[in-house]
């Protein structure tokens, strides 16, 4: 049996015939492919389908399953090696956690399959509006606090989802110095790596970084899920930030501010792999550190049971030591988006106070 009769036959045991799947990918070659191939694998199993054309992260098509009242269960693909043309499907609950990962070589797929029933745009849009504005209260900062938004920024969304749903959101809330790069601004799937970690993939922003003013680059994957973190130092050199130099910033800034908001919540919780300094963090801030293994199908389980029962544990990051974070807990999987958005913000706080840098702060918390 292949691996895409094998998804077909994981997607038929989890539904009924006549439920429905939403299906969404990047725009690569590969992806789009096996999409395809997916759709008619479904119909075989009389399962029904909806496909997603327009830019959509992972986290937003989680969202949209748990949203529209029509869909039973997600599929996002996503191009995981270019070379290779091997996908990572990944199938989501109507709760918006994921179930499963197989690993398909589009390569493979043989035979010429039609494309699928198209969801359409209008019950797409205003729930597209409600995820974006979830993304705009993740920011914690007291906005009667000033700080200097218009610092220079660079990000690069490598061709991907990122640039169309976050850019209207980082204008709204006064982001004027983001510079998205150009050449990889453009959703078309023309990604040389999917990994922004990957030196080809951070090239162009690099140059952007060295030929401006701006101090920061941020990198998000063509699906949204992974951010990582360049920065100018004092000495002049660049230095990409660990996941774990990244996760400690974030806690910290997270918790800061809402504890000066007066809106840090007891019940809060920071969910993480073994890690003693995020630890220290929430023993300081008297919130609840829950280790769990780096896996967001692991941490999706703990999200939904944290949410059950009279006492409720509102999240305030997790994080999976693979470049992914959620901050907040309006889906259940991972949103580079929203993390970037957060990064944006605090690096213009701490830039904008005399005497402290955003280093100098990870520098104070390293110790």
């Amino acid at each position: 049996m292949s691996i895409l009769e094998n998804l077909g036959t994981f997607l038929e045991n989890k539904l009924s015939r006549g439920q429905y799947v939403l299906i969404a990918g990047d725009h690569s070659p590969a992806s789009r492919c096996l999409i395809k191939a997916i759709c008619g694998q479904l119909a075989q199993f009389d399962l029904e389908e909806r496909m997603i054309e327009r830019s959509t992260s992972t986290a937003l098509l989680s969202y949209l399953v748990t949203k529209l009242d029509l869909i039973d269960m997600g599929v996002m693909v996503t191009c995981a090696d270019v070379e290779t043309e091997t996908c990572a499907v990944k199938i989501f609950s109507k709760q918006g956690v994921l179930l499963e990962t197989f690993e398909v070589d589009a390569s493979d797929i043989k035979g010429d399959f039609s494309g699928g029933k198209i969801l359409p745009e209008a019950e797409i849009s205003k729930w597209l509006n409600v995820y974006q504005a979830h993304l705009e209260v993740q920011a914690p900062l007291d906005p009667a606090v000033h700080i200097n938004r218009g610092l220079p920024i660079v990000m690069t969304t490598m061709h991907g989802a990122g640039s169309h749903l976050l850019s209207p959101v980082l204008r709204k809330l006064g982001f004027g110095g983001m510079l998205f790069v150009p050449e990889e601004e453009r959703d078309d799937g023309k990604f040389a790596s999917a990994d922004p970690h990957n030196l080809s993939a951070l090239s162009e922003g690099m140059r952007y970084l060295r030929g401006g003013r701006a101090g920061m680059l941020l990198a998000i994957d063509p699906a949204g899920e992974r951010l990582t973190v360049t920065v100018r130092e004092d000495s002049g050199e660049y230095r990409l930030l660990s996941d774990s130099e990244v996760s400690l910033l974030l806690a910290d800034y997270l918790c800061a501010c809402r504890s000066e908001n007066g809106i840090l919540s007891k019940a809060s919780v920071l969910i993480t792999p073994e890690d003693s300094r995020l630890g220290a963090i929430a023993r300081k801030y008297g919130i609840k550190q829950q280790v769990v293994a780096g896996d967001f199908t692991l941490i999706g389980a703990q999200l939904l049971k944290n949410n059950r029962g009279f006492f409720k544990h509102p999240l305030l990051l997790a994080t999976d030591e693979q470049d992914g974070y959620l901050v907040g807990q309006y889906v259940n999987y991972r949103d580079a988006l929203a993390t970037a958005m957060v990064m944006c913000e605090m690096y213009c706080f701490y830039e904008s106070t005399d005497g402290v840098g955003m280093m100098d702060r990870l520098g104070e918390l390293a110790k």
